[in-house]
């Protein structure tokens, strides 16, 4: 039963995550490239500071790029680095599920062993 509370254990941290949530601004950035450019201006004022402004053309000129942009020169460096990780991440996972019938089966564990788990 210790894979139960393995898995169920993700659920602490997601729910500290969620309460510590409550409260937490939007982005401004976002904000703007919904059109709630006061809203925006009120959050960095609030957080920032009262003598900080914000530039919306800057942030207007970037949203029109989209998915593009990641693979303009600025950012490839940036997307190959982030890709990079998440491939570290995605092979061992896929590693571990493609090949899990023969790890359990060298460790003389049968397929159905978890269904046997569950029968009795």
């Amino acid at each position: 039963e210790s894979w139960r509370w393995m898995l169920a254990s993700a659920a602490i941290p997601a729910f500290i995550v969620l309460i510590l949530r409550i409260g937490t601004p939007e982005s401004p950035q976002w904000l703007i490239s919904m059109g709630r450019i006061d809203e925006a201006r009120h959050i960095v004022k609030k957080y920032i500071g009262p003598n900080a402004e914000i530039d919306e053309t800057v942030i207007e000129t970037q949203n029109k790029n989209g998915f593009r942009a990641l693979f303009n020169k600025k950012f490839r460096k940036r997307t190959a680095f982030g890709s990079l990780f998440y491939v570290c991440i995605v092979i061992p996972y896929f590693a571990i599920y493609t090949f899990l019938p023969s790890i359990l089966n060298s460790m003389g564990l049968a397929e159905n062993f978890t269904v046997d788990l569950w029968l009795n």
